[in-house]
């Protein structure tokens, strides 16, 4: 949205300005189609490649969120290690392994369709004891009508539609 806003396109050069003293000539890389309000996304290199330019910003305090992305087969010590770098050189406010968040919330999502087929089975099956019963309170109670029918010619399943016609309505 913001680059198209701003009619920026891969490759284009931009200079971002956060003092009057301070300034960064960076190259789009990539063009996410999220709502990022003022975000920019960095890869670790390029922030290490950058260290130079990026003293005078005062990274520490204008940093709000780091995403790191690895291989999701890693190995709990390897996270571990992961996260004790990122920790030592960022020093962020907190730390929150995506991946482990994500699985998580799979889980809850997984509990909660569970949960709503069971609500849905259960009220079909309400449904269906509903519908007999009430057919066979109209049947118990128009037994007469029903025979009189019979005995001027109607058959079986003429009556049965009678009362599945007025169970509808």
């Amino acid at each position: 949205v913001l680059a198209k806003e701003l009619r920026v396109n891969l490759g284009d050069q931009l200079t971002l300005v956060f003092d009057p003293n301070v300034s960064l000539s960076v190259e789009v890389a990539g063009i996410t189609g999220e709502l990022l309000d003022n975000s920019l996304l960095w890869t670790i290199e390029g922030i290490q490649q950058r260290t130079t330019d990026i003293q005078g910003i005062g990274i520490s305090e204008n940093v709000t969120s780091f995403v790191c992305e690895y291989d999701e087969y890693l190995s709990p010590e390897e996270k571990t290690q992961l996260k004790q770098l990122i920790e030592e050189r960022y020093q962020p406010y907190a730390y929150t392994d995506t991946n482990d968040t994500i699985k998580m919330i799979e889980g809850l999502m997984e509990t909660f369709v569970a949960i709503l087929l069971f609500i849905a089975i259960l009220g079909l099956a309400t449904l269906v004891l509903f519908t007999f019963s009430s057919m066979s309170l109209a049947i118990m109670g128009r037994e007469i009508e029903f025979l009189a029918l019979r005995a001027m010619g109607s058959k079986t399943r003429t009556i049965l539609q009678i009362i599945f016609l007025e169970n509808l309505l």
